[in-house]
Formats: C-alpha cells, sequence, structure tokens
C-alpha cells in the first residue's frame, strides 16, 4: 500500500510540475450589447455557447503567466485562430468581408479596436490588454506573475455552416490551452452585412424574371452570375442599384445550346462605395417539358409543299425540336430523314405556342404517302410526336411555298448608329421598331408607315454591343440579334 501512495504521488508532483512551465488561460463568450464593462455574458467562464443568427459575438481570453521560471516573459498577440470539428488545423481570422472562411474580426458600435480591457476574468498583477475589432498583430509582454486579457468582436460569415461546432484559441504555441466553443444552430437565421437575402424567379418567354431583396438597403449595382461547374462563372446580367432592397433581374434562357440541366447562379453585391461582395451560389436544375396539343400536315391541294403545323400547350426550357421525313405505304422508323429545325418561343405554362414549317424539299415520281413525326429531347431522351401522313400527287408541277413575310437585319454588325432591316410582303400600313439589350431593356422605339422599298433604319444612339431588335406589327412579331459596332 504504501508504494502504490508514493507511486502516485509521484505521478501527482510530475505532472503539477509539468504544468507549471505553461501560461494559465481562461475564456468567456459575451453578448456584444454594451461597453466593455457592460456587456453581458453569454455563458459561464470556460462554457461554449450557441449562435442562430449573424450578428456580431465576443470572446474575451484571459493569460496568466505561470511558468516556473520567473525570467521568462509571456509574449501575447492579438491574433485569434477557429477551426471547425472537421477542419485538421486552425486558421487565423482575418477581416476580409470578401473571405470564404467561416467567421472574421468585426466592429462593434459598443466597443473600438485598441481599446483598454479591465479585469474580468483574472486579478493577478493584472495589465490592461486590448479590444480587438480589426486583425492585427499587435501584442504585449507579461512578466512572470502577470495577467492580461484580451477581447475580440467577431461575426459569422455566409460560408458558416448550420448546426456546426466551431473552435477558437488565441495562443497556440503554449499550450495546453483549451479551445472555447462557439456553436451555430441547425436554423441560422439573418443575414451577412451584404447578401442577398431572399429571391423568387419565375420563367417567361425566353428569360426567367428574378425579383430579389437584398440586406443593405443602397447598392450602386448588382452583377448575376451563372456557371456550369460552380467554379467558373461569367455575368449574364447587371443589375443598377439605387437606394432600396427590392431589385428586379433578368436571366436569359434562350441561345445557340439547350438550357436543360444543372447549373449554378450567384449576386455580386457592389455596395454605395463600390465594394464588391460574392454572394453564395445556389444549384437549380433545368428540366425539360414539352406538350403537344396540336400536330398537322397538310398538302397543298394533293401537291407538295406540305404544310406542317405544331401547337404546344406547355414548354419547359425547351430549346428546339426536329421534323423528320419519310416516304412510302407503310411506317418505316428507320428510313426518317431530317427536314428542319423549330426553335422554341420560349418558356410557356397552359399557353399555346404555334409554330409553321413549309417542306419543299419533297420529290415523289407518282403518288405517295409521305410521313412526318415531330422530334424533342427531355433529359437526354428522345421523345416524339404521332406520325402524321399526308398523300401526295407526282410533283411534276411543283408549287413553292406561299409568300411568308421576311425579315432581314442588314447590314450586320451595323454601323455609325443606325440599325437597318427589311420587312418583305407585310401588307399592313405601319410597323414599330423597338431596339433592347439582351436583356429586354428597351433603348429605342420608333414606328414606320409601310413603303414601297420595303426597307427601313432605325437611329440608334447606344454604345457599343450585342442587342435585340423587336419588330411588331399587324399580326406578326419578329425579332433578331444585331451587333453594334
Amino acid at each position: 500500500m504504501n508504494k502504490i501512495l508514493l507511486s502516485i504521488a509521484i505521478v501527482l508532483i510530475c505532472a503539477n510540475t509539468f504544468a507549471g512551465v505553461f501560461a494559465t488561460s481562461g475564456y468567456r463568450w459575451r453578448n456584444d450589447n454594451g461597453n466593455e464593462k457592460t456587456a453581458t455574458w453569454s455563458a459561464a467562464a470556460h462554457t461554449g455557447t450557441q449562435i442562430s443568427n449573424f450578428n456580431p459575438i465576443r470572446l474575451r481570453i484571459g493569460y496568466y503567466n505561470t511558468n516556473e521560471d520567473i525570467n521568462i516573459n509571456l509574449s501575447v498577440t492579438h491574433v485569434l485562430r477557429n477551426k471547425s470539428a472537421a477542419d485538421a488545423d486552425y486558421k487565423v481570422l482575418t477581416s476580409d468581408p470578401n473571405t470564404t472562411d467561416a467567421f472574421i474580426i468585426t466592429s462593434s458600435k459598443y466597443v473600438t479596436n485598441g481599446q483598454p480591457t479591465t479585469s474580468q476574468i483574472f486579478s493577478n498583477d493584472f495589465i490592461p490588454g486590448k479590444v480587438v475589432t480589426q486583425a492585427g498583430t499587435g501584442g504585449m509582454i507579461l512578466k512572470h506573475g502577470q495577467s492580461t486579457e484580451i477581447e475580440w468582436c467577431i461575426k459569422p460569415t455566409k460560408h458558416v455552416k448550420q448546426g456546426t461546432a466551431y473552435y477558437f484559441i488565441g495562443l497556440d504555441v503554449l499550450g495546453p490551452f483549451e479551445p472555447a466553443p462557439l456553436s451555430t444552430s441547425a436554423d441560422i437565421h439573418g443575414a451577412p452585412a451584404d447578401t442577398v437575402a431572399s429571391y423568387t424567379a419565375r420563367p417567361s418567354g425566353n428569360k426567367i424574371n428574378v425579383n430579389f431583396i437584398t440586406a443593405l438597403n443602397n447598392h450602386d449595382h448588382f452583377i448575376l452570375q451563372e456557371s456550369s461547374d460552380n467554379i467558373n462563372f461569367y455575368s449574364v446580367d447587371t443589375i443598377p442599384g439605387g437606394i432600396g432592397t427590392n431589385f428586379k433581374a433578368e436571366l436569359p434562357i434562350s441561345g445557340v445550346t439547350s438550357y436543360e440541366g444543372t447549373r449554378y447562379y450567384r449576386f455580386v453585391l457592389y455596395d454605395a462605395n463600390n465594394k464588391a461582395t460574392i454572394d453564395r451560389s445556389k444549384k437549380f436544375t433545368f428540366k425539360a417539358y414539352v406538350d403537344i396539343k396540336t400536330f398537322q400536315v397538310t398538302s397543298n391541294n394533293g401537291y407538295s409543299p406540305v404544310k406542317i403545323d405544331i401547337i404546344t400547350q406547355s414548354e419547359h426550357f425547351h430549346h428546339h425540336g426536329a421534323i423528320y421525313r419519310s416516304y412510302g405505304d407503310k411506317y418505316d422508323r428507320n428510313s426518317y430523314k431530317y427536314v428542319g429545325t423549330i426553335f422554341s418561343k420560349g418558356f410557356t405554362h397552359n399557353m399555346p405556342s404555334t409554330y409553321r414549317y413549309w417542306d419543299t424539299e419533297i420529290i415523289v415520281l407518282k403518288d405517295t404517302y409521305v410521313h412526318y413525326v415531330f422530334v424533342w429531347w427531355e433529359g437526354g431522351m428522345e421523345k416524339r410526336s404521332p406520325i402524321r401522313s399526308v398523300l401526295v400527287k407526282s410533283n411534276y408541277l411543283s408549287h413553292s411555298a406561299p409568300t411568308d413575310v421576311t425579315f432581314n437585319i442588314y447590314p450586320n454588325p451595323a454601323t455609325s448608329g443606325k440599325v437597318s432591316f427589311d420587312l418583305k410582303a407585310y401588307k399592313g400600313k405601319a410597323l414599330t421598331a423597338t431596339l433592347t439589350t439582351l436583356y429586354g431593356k428597351q433603348l429605342t422605339k420608333q414606328t414606320f408607315n409601310v413603303n414601297t422599298t420595303e426597307h427601313y433604319t432605325l437611329d440608334v444612339a447606344t454604345s457599343p454591343g450585342t442587342y435585340i431588335l423587336n419588330i411588331a406589327a399587324e399580326g406578326i412579331n419578329k425579332s433578331g440579334k444585331v451587333l453594334l459596332q
């Protein structure tokens, strides 16, 4: 028994001696609701706390030089580090608002950077420390037996994770100092200093209308960006800012490729001082869908050309479809050949869209059944309309398609602030030309009386770039892209 007691005593002596070579540290979380003396505590000393919003919170850490060697000083810095339970290493907190870290050191309306601290954790030969509201590398020296306290004001960024424990330390070279735990609630809410707090998106036609609400009420402008991999982003719309929190953006969903698939979007917010903040991205998956209401084919009094009429009831993120043709008395799937492409007029839901195509390339030496099918794609899968057939007589008396109104922008690119276009075979009396940005913002509008040349010139005063020319007249709507140089 005496040997056992002696062994325990030796272990205790060794442990205390080892511990004595280190400084002592203590921490306490407090609310950012008062000055250096009056702010209330968020938790008991040496106890973690939880946050459920993006408001600032303060952490006070005290240091006490308990080194056995009275000639060794303790160097205390103003650096604060943190990590989550999943992180391997601690990171130094910064004051950079564009950081991707979960927390930053931030200002407070109750305390100022560099303000002296008073004794609230340790009282042994207390030397005033500092309040830190701006990241820096300052510090102080504690002689043997002296203590001090540093207080940081921090807040979470938009990169903080819900329901996650984070750990904070000051000095990490003379430990083992106990980290100060801070956890986030599973429903942490609120908003960082500058972010899009909420938004709604409604597709219509060739664009998605986005209404968004910002946390700050004064911005210079915004940029909406798109990415297919959440790494490489490019801009799709620039939105003017101003006083207020409600803004609108437009996202084009037409172009040379299908809009179906996964995409990521984010806003870049520029505050009143033109300082940029990149907001977190959001993932969207777009699924194509087409509801064919009518698919009809009609010969021209038994001869070619064949008129093909398509009416869709709904089109969701559909880019284009294709018409295929086959000859013969029996349907043969493998004999179908491409005829032409039908490009979507845009996103619709329970709003019929009509399309017409004239097949002028039919060649038959005798009366022959001609079969048509309309093909499109949903989720990478080919979809087909019902087969429609029409009997076409020998086309030794070939017919041409009835005259349709044709629209052409020329020259394109346009120069000298003028956009010229032809509108051929139009039988109305007047037409209206409107020049807009790619996202629908009107730049100029002019009404013309129909002339015999069927050629018109619109005067424009805008910077070089790509724009949309829209023509509205009796029973027709035409549009096309024009490049201004």
